[in-house]
């Protein structure tokens, strides 16, 4: 996840629903005094050493996004209640060890608790907060931090990392529709995605397989057990949309004017938006109904390549400005002819990422670019035309018309928005656009899924 861009309100909006508000926990740290539950050590179970040049502790507000990771948690536990055996673990993926005295957990209702007193996790290791500390009565697993204030929600519910700059992690289970609910298990991010932007995919969790203390299953304290084949890869690259929208869509753009928007976009980037996570956010996936204007912008064009014949060798690449990792199922791309397609399937950007929409997926006759997303139904003219990205609700989230005029009208080269001007706005401005000068693939020019060259 690792949601940067922007301007969203205080924590996080756009939550699930609420998880439990339940009792008060176990016995253990209230989370204001550090009390007797805190067990401040580092965390047992952990074989990791910090890496070499590991200079010492970092506090709590200098943790960045990502560099902690909710890794296990056992919301439902058999052996024992609810209130004793609840336990979620995290992952320090800094390279550094974290001091994690000062550090907010919540949910996006009202339970919550803060860290209270040191507590180190070094680099590579695993903590272990719970609610009831006393291994007689939670089940059997050595808890590193016990809390109160907070309940899992059997059903879903939420668990956010956060400390005075924003968010580090967020998870959103969500009651078996997407993550694992088991009862007496724990839910375990498998290995191999344990990032903050993967943890997000209820896909890449599984329920452990390893038996803990009181016969519980779960990995506390320690690495994962493997899941099996995960599914649901989201970046997997769809074959062949032909979700086409029906034709006869009359709002065309005057041929010419590089300025005007479609009716509907605002042409102006959200103040206040209350729908994306602060900057840094690694948690809720934005979905694409979500979206509001500028959250995604239009940065590259290869309307007429050379390399191969435009019905293969047509792309077009977006910016994720939205802060957030953003999931485009559902996003309708059109011009102003008639033309559209709607995105179908998972397709997953990260904050700050690019994605590349192509009219060909095949490397070796589309000119050797490499696409994330294979759409039919829509066509780039050479001389004039417009690419309009619109949210399931009618909301336009940004526009370019080019025209052939006042914009490039090169042959060979992508037209390319320059970098210091990659927003929604600048974007409507021929001058902020150049012919790319990098060669990919077959010898076309153009940074497809990368970053854009500097415009002279």
């Amino acid at each position: 996840e690792v949601p940067t861009g922007g301007t969203g309100g205080t924590g996080d909006t756009g939550e699930v629903p609420t998880g439990g508000t339940g009792g008060t926990g176990g016995t253990g740290d209230t989370g204001g005094t550090g009390g007797t539950g805190d067990t401040s050590p580092p965390p047992t179970g952990d074989t990791s050493p910090p890496p070499t040049g590991d200079t010492g502790l970092v506090g709590a507000d200098a943790i960045a996004p990502g560099e902690l990771v909710i890794n296990e948690l056992i919301q439902d536990p058999n052996a024992v209640d609810d209130g004793d055996g609840e336990w979620f673990e995290v992952y320090n993926a800094s390279g550094r060890t974290l001091d994690l005295d000062g550090l907010i957990v919540r949910d996006d209702g009202v339970d919550g608790f803060v860290v209270s007193g040191p507590l180190p996790v070094p680099a590579g290791g695993y903590l272990v907060f719970g609610i009831n500390a006393d291994p007689v009565a939670n089940g059997g697993v050595s808890i590193d931090y016990a809390y109160s204030g907070m309940i899992l929600g059997n059903a879903d519910d939420e668990i956010v990392l956060e400390n005075a700059g924003g968010i580090i992690d967020a998870i959103a289970y969500d009651d078996g529709a997407t993550f694992p609910d088991p009862t007496g298990v724990s839910t375990s991010l498998d290995p191999g995605y344990r990032d903050a932007i993967s943890n997000d995919n209820g896909a890449y969790w599984c329920p452990a397989s390893s038996a803990f203390g009181a016969g519980d299953h779960g990995t506390p304290g320690t690495g994962n057990d493997p899941c099996i084949a995960p599914t649901g890869d989201t970046n997997a690259l769809p074959t062949g949309d032909t979700n086409a929208l029906p034709t006869g869509d009359t709002n065309v753009l005057p041929t010419g004017d590089t300025n005007a928007l479609p009716t509907g976009d605002t042409n102006v980037l959200p103040t206040g938006d209350t729908n994306v996570l602060p900057t840094g956010d690694t948690g809720l996936v934005l979905q694409a109904a979500g979206l509001q204007p500028g959250d995604l912008v239009i940065n590259e064009i290869i309307q007429n390549p050379a390399a191969v014949a435009d019905g293969n060798g047509e792309w077009f690449e977006v910016y994720n400005a939205s802060g957030q990792t953003v999931d485009l199922e559902g996003l309708i791309v059109r011009d102003d002819g008639g033309e559209s397609f709607t995105v179908t399937g998972p397709l997953l950007t990260p904050a700050g990422g690019y994605l590349v929409f192509g009219v060909n997926s095949n490397l070796a006759t589309n000119g050797g670019v490499v696409v994330d997303y294979d759409y039919n139904g829509m066509f780039l003219s050479n001389a004039d035309d417009e690419i309009v990205l619109e949210a399931p609700g009618g909301v336009v989230i940004d526009a370019v018309a080019y025209d052939g005029v006042t914009w490039i009208d090169p042959t060979g080269a992508s037209m390319s928005l320059d970098p210091g001007h990659r927003d929604a706005i600048s974007n409507d401005n021929s001058t902020y656009w150049c012919e790319a000068t990098t060669p990919f693939g077959d010898g076309d020019l153009g940074t497809p899924g990368a970053a854009n060259d500097a415009c002279p």
